[in-house]
């Protein structure tokens, strides 16, 4: 990510809050599907239910209208960057960028990324032998 466009997008597809029923645990891959499962109320609350994390479909709307409205402005990237802070934290400490600069940071979001993508078939390979 080197520009605050690729940043939200990341944050809206990577981060999105998923489809969720508030009485069940897991999530559903439509909200439509989510939307005919709580209109048919056929289910019961299992005990705790922990809500996903992730960014609402309201803080999605605001992202896009502010990111909509940057260009017609001469706000800086740092105060478009504290304005998308502002609106998904609740008074959490501030980052300075959102971009990698330290090779370390780098590093681990590559590991992290191999991880996902080749993790499992390593894993399961090595349990096959």
């Amino acid at each position: 990510m080197n520009n605050m466009r690729s940043v939200i997008q990341h944050l809206i597809v990577d981060h999105r809050l998923p489809y969720f029923c508030p009485m069940l645990p897991g999530s559903f891959v439509k909200a439509t599907d989510r939307d005919i499962h709580i209109v048919a109320r056929r289910c019961r609350s299992r005990g705790d239910v922990v809500l996903p994390n992730g960014i609402s479909e309201d803080k999605v709307k605001q992202l896009d209208c502010a990111y909509r409205q940057w260009p017609a402005s001469s706000v800086s990237e740092e105060e478009q960057w504290q304005g998308v802070l502002g609106l998904l934290s609740s008074g959490a400490s501030r980052v300075h960028s959102p971009y990698l600069s330290e090779p370390r940071e780098r590093g681990l979001v590559l590991l992290r990324q191999f991880s996902c993508d080749e993790g499992n078939w390593l894993i399961s390979s090595e349990l096959e032998r």
